[in-house]
């Protein structure tokens, strides 16, 4: 899904390698990005199942990573222990409980009663002919719609501050050969 690319979903994690399989919840992850190995100092590409055999019997420095039925592959297998760091973007949790939260930044929040709103005059629409509620609806979606480019350009300028705080660390991840970033 789409929802699962949005900024505000991504994050990292540090996962050890047991038997050639990335000790990652599928509950939370719900797509992978890039796989990092820490020890090699190397990013793994992606390869597709379908299109190759991996024998996980194999052993060396892995080079790859794959995904099949929700368990993470890493070849040659490099055996147990090997830290690696995963980017990815996480599942989003439905919003059940009173003290539940969205994902979205706090400030935001606002824009999902646009978009709840938005939903039920869409679903309200009379039959008659009347088409006040899809008037209703249209301006509460364009107000959500508005708030989201909003979020984003926000988004935009807080990750470039971050980036601009974080240039060292780039910097000597750049310098060790990483190719992290």
């Amino acid at each position: 899904e789409s929802r699962h690319r949005w900024p505000f979903s991504e994050g990292d994690i540090t996962v050890e390698c047991l038997s050639g399989i990335l000790q990652l919840n599928v509950d939370t992850v719900a797509q992978v990005r890039s796989v990092y190995d820490m020890t090699q100092k190397l990013m793994l590409s992606y390869t597709d199942l379908r299109q190759v055999e991996i024998d996980l019997t194999t052993t060396g420095e892995p080079n790859v990573y794959s995904e099949w039925g929700g368990t993470f592959y890493v070849w040659p297998n490099p055996g147990d222990g090997r830290l690696f760091r995963v980017r990815h973007y996480f599942n989003w949790t439905d919003l059940v409980n009173d003290a539940d939260e969205p994902v979205i930044p706090k400030a935001f929040h606002h824009i999902l009663i646009d978009y709840a709103t938005a939903q039920m005059a869409y679903r309200n629409r009379r039959n008659d002919g009347d088409f006040a509620p899809t008037k209703t609806a249209d301006m509460y979606m364009k107000r959500f719609e508005e708030g989201v480019e909003q979020m984003f350009a926000s988004w935009r300028t807080d990750k470039t501050a971050d980036l601009v705080a974080n240039h060292m660390l780039e910097e000597d991840m750049a310098e060790e050969g990483s190719g992290w970033w």
